[in-house]
């Protein structure tokens, strides 16, 4: 997971960044994010399509949402 997360992390970054002026509130997100994909990982169906999955944990964030 470790290595597959930091494929897409500077993505995730850059997409949470766009909506998050706070650098803080943006590595707390991607860490929430994190780990959310490590306890749910079993629920991803192809990894092909973890890129957008990430995306979509990261979506779905309350943290983004709050913002």
């Amino acid at each position: 997971m470790i290595s597959q997360w930091q494929n897409h992390k500077a993505q995730l970054r850059r997409y949470v960044s766009k909506r998050v002026d706070d650098a803080n509130a943006v590595d707390d997100i991607l860490q929430d994010v994190y780990i959310k994909a490590s306890v749910n990982l079993h629920q991803l169906t192809s990894k092909g399509s973890l890129k957008a999955w990430l995306s979509l944990k990261a979506c779905r964030s309350k943290r983004l949402l709050i913002y």
